[in-house]
């Protein structure tokens, strides 16, 4: 991925209420926890509907990936952020959600990577 400069283009996300309301055009942001540099990676958008393949739900996706993360020592010190359910809630399964305040917050830092 990190050669190509994108993540990959399809997602396995949980068969739930929140992949449910995933439509296109939608922010993506790619977030990678496995990693001392733990954060957002890159941010992109839902490119299609998602999909059932073999019992698994999938969602295309368009994501291309920052030079460098916006890692959590800099979401953390953004007032607001620190409540992002990635912080709350790490084990989560995919798809994890922003609310429109954090995303307002996070645009900004998004645009400078």
């Amino acid at each position: 991925m990190r050669a190509a400069g994108r993540a990959k283009p399809v997602w396995c996300v949980a068969d739930n209420y929140r992949s449910a309301l995933i439509r296109p055009d939608q922010r993506v942001l790619f977030w990678v926890s496995a990693h001392v540099r733990r954060g957002i990676w890159g941010a992109g958008r839902v490119v299609g509907d998602v999909f059932d393949e073999h019992g698994r739900l999938h969602v295309p996706v368009d994501i291309p990936l920052f030079t460098a993360p916006l890692t959590v020592d800099e979401l953390s010190a953004v007032p607001g952020l620190r409540s992002m359910e990635v912080f709350r809630s790490p084990q989560q399964a995919n798809p994890s959600w922003v609310s429109l305040a954090e995303m307002a917050l996070l645009e900004p830092l998004l645009h400078d990577r």
